[in-house]
């Protein structure tokens, strides 16, 4: 039995599936609070905006502005159905399919550390979450004139942490659906397809299909050193083989790294938070990814984005 977790299931298996629409932002909210942790995911700092990069009056609506901020829920929702999940005694096996057994734990202080307030009180002021993330600029501005890489979807400046740190949005990155409700965009009204990720879109395997842009933010998250390295003394990076090509990108790849490298890889945090929410979402086991079919995202040029 799952006991509460029965409850979440069947009622997001009815919104998503036998609706066929896309989870609410006030039900999703309060369907996937985790119960093995005090915290509130009300309760959070958040990174900031810039009026004159992201235009609240930016026409069409839902603008970029508000792709963002619904984006910032649902970062915070990939982390805490991570954590719920990691401690699920009946979908334990998840965790097993990206990272070693002996990481669970310092995996789930990853997650818990994105999304709940710190317990060490002389931490930086901030509404709550983890401070860290106060720190942190999402622009579409591209700073370091990346994003010509048809495979980028985003990246983390970081080089002078703490007083100017950015995670840049490249212009495919906007491409990305979302879980939550999106101001300007009724998630059961007409044109909801392009906005919304639901599960009969998602498909039956692990896929680029499940790439929000919320998990696109939560990727960059990881890398910010000052938030997560104490964890393993040492920073989560993307994997690169000894040539220096990469190995830790996509739903592929994640599965097949060598799991001793995945606690410090970016997109195993991601794609694990990912299988986690729509396992329970949809209330259904995914099947693994195909190389080829399951990492083309027709977003970064057929093949898995990069950031």
């Amino acid at each position: 039995m799952y006991s509460k977790f029965s409850s979440v299931c069947a009622a997001s298996l009815f919104i998503s599936n036998v609706l066929g629409l896309p989870t609410s932002r006030d039900s999703i909210t309060a369907l996937s609070l985790p119960t093995n942790l005090k915290h509130h995911i009300h309760v959070r700092a958040e990174p900031n905006t810039g009026d004159e990069d992201l235009n609240p009056d930016e026409e069409p609506h839902p603008n970029k502005l508000e792709k963002v901020e619904r984006a910032f829920a649902d970062a915070f929702e990939l982390a805490s159905y991570a954590t719920t999940v990691i401690d699920d005694p009946n979908r334990q096996g998840i965790f097993t399919k990206y990272f070693n057994e002996e990481d669970r734990a310092n995996v789930r202080k990853v997650f818990t550390t994105i999304w709940t307030q710190p317990e060490d009180q002389n931490a930086p002021a901030a509404d709550g979450g983890s401070p860290f993330l106060g720190e942190i600029m999402v622009q579409q501005s591209d700073s370091r004139n990346l994003c010509g890489d048809p495979r980028l979807i985003a990246y983390l400046d970081q080089n002078n942490a703490p007083n100017d740190v950015a995670i840049v949005l490249c212009p495919r990155a906007f491409n990305k659906k979302g879980v939550t409700a999106i101001e300007g965009q009724d998630p059961q009204g007409p044109g909801s397809e392009n906005h919304y990720l639901t599960c009969d879109a998602i498909g039956d395997n692990v896929s680029f299909r499940m790439n929000s842009l919320g998990m696109t933010l939560l990727h960059e998250y990881t890398h910010y050193n000052r938030m997560l390295e104490s964890i393993f003394n040492a920073p989560i990076i993307d994997q690169e083989d000894a040539s220096g090509n990469d190995i830790g990108y996509g739903p592929v790849q994640v599965r097949t790294l060598d799991k001793a490298l995945a606690k410090l890889n970016a997109d195993s945090y991601a794609y694990f938070a990912s299988e986690a929410l729509w396992s329970v979402l949809c209330q259904k086991d995914y099947g693994d990814p195909v190389s080829g079919q399951d990492d083309n995202d027709p977003d970064c040029d057929n093949t898995s984005c990069t950031g």
